[in-house]
């Protein structure tokens, strides 16, 4: 869900012919993008056995941290050659492809179940 909040922001971004439409999509694809790192932290944390969870999410936020720092200059390049739109569209499409390999890799995760349900006399 908050994947496909990204990349339904991108989308609009690429396509939009008006500043308004431009800004309600950057502003989608941020809420995605926002919602999307915690989620990630917490999936990783969740596939990982108690003694590597440490690891699992510091690579989570090690990644967030360096997509932040590289990607910004190099999403001037296709800006810079083809416009920003093209910018959009590339971000759009590694959208689609981070989205097409969490689907085949992380398998769904069940929710534990909150303390003190099923036990008799718990209220």
């Amino acid at each position: 869900m908050r994947l496909a909040l990204y990349l339904v922001g991108t989308a609009l971004s690429a396509a939009a012919g008006t500043f308004g439409v431009l800004l309600g999509g950057q502003v989608l694809a941020a809420c995605g993008a926002g919602l999307f790192l915690p989620t990630a932290t917490v999936t990783a944390a969740a596939l990982e056995g108690p003694e590597r969870r440490g690891g699992a999410v510091a690579i989570v936020t090690t990644g967030m941290t360096v997509a932040i720092a590289v990607g910004a200059p190099l999403g001037t390049a296709p800006a810079a050659i083809a416009g920003g739109r093209a910018t959009m569209l590339v971000l759009t499409g590694l959208a689609l492809l981070v989205g097409a390999v969490v689907l085949a890799w992380i398998p769904p995760l069940r929710r534990p179940a909150p303390p003190g349900r099923g036990k008799r006399g718990s209220r």
